[in-house]
Formats: structure tokens, C-alpha cells, sequence
């Protein structure tokens, strides 16, 4: 685990990733406040389970599958 972890930052890279090839603004738009409003709440909700943020985050992600 990195010491240098940001939860945003990583959320924002995650997403930008994930839409990178929607050549829409709008659906790229929605898609992105999707995946971030997601991933949010379920490390919100695995904090509150007691994971570290950057724990679930890594477990978040790798429920979403692959993202290329």
C-alpha cells in the first residue's frame, strides 16, 4: 500500500480510464458521476466495516471488473 495514496485522485484516475473511449461529453459525463458516486459510497461503506481507504478502493475496483 502506497503512503502516498489520495482517495480522489485515485477515484478521478479510475474514471477517466474507465470513459476514456466515450466520445460523447454528455454520456462520458454521466458514466464518470456513475462510477464515482459508486465507488465513493462503497468505501465509505467499507471504512465503516473497518477497512483502510485505500484497501477499499483496491477492493472496490476489483469488483468492477476489468476496466481496458
Amino acid at each position: 500500500m502506497s503512503d502516498n495514496f489520495i482517495l480522489e485522485k485515485e477515484i478521478e484516475r479510475y474514471c477517466n480510464r474507465i470513459t476514456s473511449k466515450i466520445h460523447s461529453k454528455k454520456k462520458k459525463s454521466d458514466v464518470k458521476n456513475e462510477y464515482e458516486d459508486y465507488i465513493r459510497e462503497s468505501v465509505r461503506e467499507l471504512a465503516f466495516k473497518g477497512k483502510g481507504e485505500q484497501e477499499a478502493f483496491e477492493y472496490t475496483i476489483s469488483t468492477l471488473g476489468d476496466d481496458t
